[in-house]
């Protein structure tokens, strides 16, 4: 496990993220919220490997509940077999579904995607102790994201910068998957920024917005900074 940095809360130790927020003894709650490439499914991997909290993808949990035919997974098969978009509600059911059994805490990440969304989840109960945003400019999300190539052998996945593959055979075969496109990557971007402001502002007048810097430090560094936020909005008053 990683040495952390925890400044004001090393007193506590990493076993009070899990023990407990003040004397209810919760688990840790935590919704992670980033752009493509952002970093959010490394950090909440971390996370799960680390402290065994339930990372709950919103897409992950789609797809399981429709093959394992679930009651709500049949009834979002539905919409999309009609290609249309699963209901609000219906997803945040789901998620409500999937915390169930997260004794350990649980940590979202691919919702709330709109204020629409945050306003319905808490209304369901959903509320995080913390809202983390993962801050990162579009300029490197491009770099992240374009440069990104799938092998349609093994369904590796490589970078052409930061992780090329050893081997000419495989670079030659490296293929680029339509979602990590400039153009597709744009029209990504424009939908998540044109509800930035308003998720941000919706937990943050809760006092719950935790803004960290995506970039600085590596995958550890950025990890580091995500558990000082966590362990101080969750030390004793």
């Amino acid at each position: 496990m990683m040495r952390v940095a925890m400044g004001a809360g090393a007193g506590f130790g990493l076993g009070y993220l899990l023990t407990g927020k003040k004397d209810d003894k919760k688990p840790m709650q935590l919704v992670m919220f980033g752009a493509p490439g952002s970093g959010n499914g490394t950090q909440c991997e971390l996370l799960k490997k680390n402290f065994g909290v339930k990372h709950i993808s919103t897409g992950d949990v789609l797809r399981d509940h429709v093959k394992r035919g679930t009651p709500l997974g049949s009834q979002a098969k539905g919409f999309m077999d009609k290609g249309e978009l699963v209901p609000d509600d219906l997803i945040i059911n789901l998620l409500s579904e999937e915390i169930k059994g997260a004794t350990k805490g649980w940590l979202i990440d691919g919702m709330p995607r709109t204020k629409v969304q945050a306003e319905a989840m808490t209304k369901m109960g959903l509320t995080p102790e913390v809202f983390v945003t993962l801050e990162v400019p579009d300029e490197i999300l491009e770099e992240r994201i374009t440069l990104r190539r799938s092998d349609p052998v093994t369904g590796d996945i490589y970078h052409l910068k930061f992780k090329p593959p050893k081997d000419p055979a495989v670079a030659a075969r490296l293929e680029q998957r339509k979602d990590d496109t400039a153009e597709a990557l744009k029209k990504r971007l424009v939908g998540y920024h044109a509800n930035l402001a308003a998720v941000k502002g919706f937990y943050n007048e809760k006092g719950l917005l935790k803004e960290i810097d995506g970039c600085a430090g590596g995958i550890d560094g950025v990890h580091n900074k995500l558990l000082t936020s966590v362990l101080q909005a969750r030390m004793p008053e």
